[in-house]
Order: C-alpha cells, then structure tokens, then sequence
C-alpha cells in the first residue's frame, strides 16, 4: 500500500469520528464506558483532534505529490546534462 493510499484511509477514518463526535455534541448523545459516562466535553476536544489528523494527512498527501513531481523534473534536468 502507498503512502498516498494509507494518508486517505487515515483521513477517512477521522473524519467519520470527526463527524460523530460533533453530532454527539450537538444532540446529547450520552456515551458509557466500563459504566463511567464520558462528558461531551470530551467529544469536543476529539473533535478537534480529528480534524487536526484529517488536515495533516491531506498535508503530508500534498507534500508527496509535489515532492514526487520535483523528483521526476530533476531527474530529466540529469538526464539532458548527461547528454
């Protein structure tokens, strides 16, 4: 699997909870774990925690992509010297 591919899965996956975590906001959803109820609160601050992800991944995605294209220009650069 590509880094490109991973980044997206990743980014994918987050903004699904990302999504989740501001609708348990908005509603009240009410979540119990171990029989402990987790405050909304906390949903706040995974919410942004998962926005942070998504947007570092697309980053990171965009990174490699110009960084490939540089590659590849160099590349010729070295190859029209070499002749």
């Amino acid at each position: 699997m590509s880094k490109k591919v991973f980044l997206f899965i990743v980014a994918l996956f987050f903004s699904v909870h990302a999504i989740l975590d501001f609708l348990r906001m908005m509603f009240g959803w009410s979540v119990e774990v171990a029989g402990a109820e987790i405050p909304t609160w906390v949903s706040g601050l995974l919410f942004i925690f998962s926005i942070f992800i998504v947007y570092w991944c697309f980053i990171i995605s965009r990174e490699e992509e110009s960084g490939s294209e540089k590659e590849e220009e160099k590349e010729e650069e070295d190859d029209e010297q070499t002749y």
